[in-house]
């Protein structure tokens, strides 16, 4: 989904922000990812029985695991 910039409201700056994506129709998956103050964050919209919570948690976990090898 991309970069979010500074967010600042007033005198107050976010210290995290994440944006989210929306939720899609059965048997939809979906990965999101963006940034904020150096911060990747991914999520995953599914649902099951389509997608199996084990295999999304086994498919964050291997992407997690090359990001950290880069």
């Amino acid at each position: 989904m991309g970069v979010v910039s500074k967010l600042q409201f007033g005198q107050f700056t976010a210290s995290d922000a994440y944006m989210v994506s929306p939720a899609i129709n059965a048997p939809g998956f979906l990965l999101g990812v963006s940034t904020y103050q150096r911060t990747l964050t991914m999520l995953v919209v599914y649902y099951e029985p389509s997608h199996r919570t084990e295999e999304v948690e086994a498919f964050l976990d291997s992407m997690a695991g090359e990001l950290i090898s880069l």
